[in-house]
């Protein structure tokens, strides 16, 4: 009998049962590595997405989620090509998640799933064009990529959007391949007729694919692949004006900024599969952002290795090299007509990046192999520890208590950026306290602006409502600057009253003015 098991006899007359140690729990888990490698990598993934997920107070965007959550199917699909940049298959699923509860960590939760159930599509993925062996080393990189946790800790489309990229390239992969069965016919057709309705620029998953039709062997009938795409667009085609309608706002006036090569190489890294840059390490540039640093640009060039060592097989390289470069270099050639690189907007290439990483590590040897490992690892644990632990940029819980501890009922809150309302909201409900609160230049619920510019006729509209109270509240957020750049709400304010008192927390500004 080996060592750490025990014989027990069971009390019921069923004869003697084995109990398992430590050396059997192992034994266990080296099984479900070999028949089921993508398992072990998801309870990784689930530890990792869900640790502490509803510590941190809900924030901007998140809140944006929970307004356009609230509205029924009808009122999206009328309202948001006006409202908002987004399409609505998100807000609509979040709306059917948020009747079993809205904590923090439930409204996260439905992103945290997709992002969670994204591994083993990454891992089938890798299966399909890279092998067994690679798709072991796919499924742990894409479980541990911090960008894919960040995104999956967070209540917004880019979890689902993941999710559906990973399909989608599967499904296009057995393609590409030659399979004639039905399940990566109707998983592509699924997943990519979805996709637009996620996000606006998913329609770049529907380019890479057909990119990587263009360089693969014809293995499939072009008949049928050419049918598949027309089932695909024709999906998509009632949401066609929605999205151009979206499109012509953003060309108009969107928040995004020229891409600087700090800004277009941090990306890259994200996307590659290392440091998410959005959630840095606070304080100086020290020994700890280095680490994260050199753990990014080993998982960038496992990567890279994976592509050019796969590129004597045109499937492969046709789905890799598509599904990793088509999307940013889409964004970057579109930045001459508008600003439109964001790496979150295109978090779904960590898929394909984590199978060519995959790839990549496989083919190394071993003391290259072990000496990426170590790089990668350390540098995802130091940014998933500067994720956790950091203080939140948006604290409304705060703001929220803040307020209600000095507020009285003839008291006025107004939000520079109708985005605030929401999450305040959130937080202010719970003290059940009377106020007036208006979004600047005019509130979400009035017109439906998600990000409307502060001009002086608003400023003078908003003067004019605000003429009942004797105290205003000022919030402002980190969004705020896309809004009123000129502060053109403090003038208005410094004109009617003064400022008795301002506190920022995070991001976020209070001010209080009393009309004099």
């Amino acid at each position: 009998m080996a060592v750490g098991e025990g014989i027990q006899v069971d009390p019921s007359g069923g004869g003697v049962r084995r109990r398992t140690g430590v050396r059997g729990v192992w034994r266990r888990a080296r099984v479900l590595a070999v028949r089921a490698p993508w398992a072990l990598p998801t309870l990784l993934a689930a530890v990792l997405r869900l640790w502490g997920i509803g510590e941190a107070p809900l924030g901007v965007d998140e809140g944006a989620s929970l307004w356009f959550a609230a509205w029924d199917v009808g009122e999206l699909w009328d309202r948001l090509p006006a409202t908002e940049q987004h399409p609505p298959l998100y807000y609509a699923m979040l709306g059917l998640w948020l009747r079993w509860g809205d904590t923090e960590a439930h409204v996260r939760l439905l992103s945290a799933l997709f992002s969670i159930a994204t591994v083993p599509a990454a891992w089938a993925l890798a299966r399909a064009v890279c092998g067994r062996r690679a798709a072991g080393w796919a499924a742990w990189l894409m479980a541990a990529a911090p960008f894919a946790i960040a995104q999956g800790r967070w209540a917004r489309m880019y979890g689902l959007l993941g999710f559906e990229a990973a399909v989608a390239l599967w499904g296009c992969a057995w393609i590409l391949k030659g399979a004639r069965a039905a399940g990566p016919w109707i998983g592509y057709g699924v997943a990519a007729a979805a996709v637009p309705y996620t996000h606006n620029l998913g329609v770049l998953i529907f380019a890479a694919a057909n990119a990587a039709w263009l360089v693969a062997p014809r293995r499939v009938a072009w008949r049928s692949w050419l049918a598949l795409q027309a089932a695909v667009l024709a999906v998509w085609s009632f949401w066609a004006p929605g999205w151009l309608e979206q499109a012509a706002a953003v060309q108009g006036r969107f928040w995004i900024p020229p891409p600087s090569p700090g800004w277009v190489s941090a990306g890259l890294l994200d996307l590659s599969g290392g440091l998410a840059h959005f959630a840095p390490l606070r304080g100086p540039f020290g020994a700890a952002e280095i680490v994260a640093t050199v753990g990014a640009f080993a998982a960038t060039g496992a990567m890279l290795t994976g592509v050019w060592v796969g590129r004597k097989d045109r499937v492969r390289l046709a789905v890799l090299a598509a599904g990793i470069f088509v999307a940013p270099a889409c964004a970057l050639a579109a930045t001459v007509v508008k600003p439109v690189f964001l790496a979150r907007t295109l978090a779904w290439i960590l898929a394909p990046a984590a199978a060519a990483a995959g790839l990549g590590l496989a083919r190394a040897g071993p003391r290259a192999r072990w000496a990426l490992v170590a790089a990668i690892g350390i540098g995802h644990a130091l940014s998933f520890h500067a994720q956790i632990s950091r203080p939140p940029d948006e604290p409304f819980d705060e703001v929220a208590r803040y307020i209600a501890e000095r507020t009285v009922p003839e008291d006025a809150v107004i939000f520079v950026t109708p985005l605030g309302q929401p999450a305040f909201d959130y937080y202010f409900r719970h003290y059940g306290l009377p106020r007036a609160e208006y979004g600047v230049p005019w509130s979400m619920a009035e017109r439906g602006a998600r990000e409307p510019p502060m001009t002086a006729e608003a400023s003078a509209q908003l003067a004019a409502r605000l003429e009942p109270h004797p105290r205003v509240w000022l919030v402002r957020t980190g969004a705020s600057r896309y809004v009123d750049p000129e502060r053109r709400t403090e003038a208005m304010l410094r004109q009617i009253g003064r400022c008795e008192s301002r506190v920022k927390r995070g991001q976020l500004e209070v001010s209080l003015y009393r009309r004099e």
